[in-house]
């Protein structure tokens, strides 16, 4: 066990624990950012007025979401239904 905690001391400069707590999206990111050496792209704080993390916008005749995050934005587009 001892050898497996001085290879990540080794390897990635104590930046790795064996056991991490907390929540998963924020372990995944830390683990992300050691492996691959640069930072994630990761959600903003934006808030809009209702209370939702995303903004409704309508591109000519399609419908998408547009989600706000630290370096840009991400756009999704909305499927509609023809029934």
């Amino acid at each position: 066990m001892d050898d497996f905690r001085e290879l990540l001391r080794e390897n990635y400069g104590g930046r790795l624990e064996k056991k991490m707590i907390g929540p998963i999206y924020l372990m995944l990111v830390n683990i992300l950012q050691v492996l691959i050496k640069k930072k994630p792209i990761t959600p903003g704080g934006f808030v809009g007025a209702t209370g939702n993390s995303f903004i409704a916008c309508v591109q000519r005749q399609v419908q998408g979401l547009l989600y706000p995050l630290s370096d840009g934005f991400l756009a999704v587009s909305v499927p509609f239904d023809l029934d």
